[in-house]
């Protein structure tokens, strides 16, 4: 009898999660609307083809955004709560853990909001699980975890760390 009710309970979880939509389409907010795709979000931890798609947490977990064009200041850019369906009134500076580029082009990951600071070039169809692999002062344990504040869709050519087409950290 209570193989029967588990049974009848797992298969409602499953029917309703196939009516979910893959994605939930949300307009942006006035601040992100220029950049952030008009869905703007991560309905899951996927992240699709043409996109880039910077997480909170390592991993590709937690809050998320995904992005088609550059994005010059994260403190205008709040993060998507994928669990909820809803925009965080949290922003994205100094807060990414771990990045996917499903592009077609190289990015640059800034430390600082204007396209300044130490940059990371990731090439297309790249990822990081950990932005925290990228150390810049060992003396004091400081890395890139936490610390992206910008993104540009561009060639490389000056990189304080270098990520390879098609490699996966």
């Amino acid at each position: 009898m209570i193989a029967v009710l588990a049974i009848g309970v797992v298969l409602a979880m499953a029917q309703a999660a196939a009516a979910t939509p893959a994605t939930t389409p949300v307009a942006a907010s006035a601040a992100t609307a220029s950049t952030a795709d008009d869905v703007g979000v991560l309905a899951s931890v996927t992240c699709t083809n043409g996109r880039l798609c910077i997480y909170k947490d390592t991993n590709f977990n937690g809050l998320a955004r995904r992005f088609t064009v550059s994005e010059n200041d994260y403190r205008t850019v709040n993060w998507w709560n994928f669990a909820t369906g809803q925009e965080t009134s949290d922003n994205m500076d100094n807060d990414a853990s771990s990045v996917i580029n499903k592009t077609s082009t190289w990015i640059r990951l800034y430390q600082d909001v204007g396209y300044n600071g130490r940059v990371i070039c990731m090439g297309p169809q790249s990822s990081v699980h950990r932005l925290g692999l990228f150390t810049f002062d060992p003396l004091f344990n400081r890395t890139m975890d936490n610390r992206v504040s910008a993104h540009s869709l561009t060639r490389t050519d000056t990189c304080d760390f270098r990520v390879e087409r098609n490699q996966n950290l």
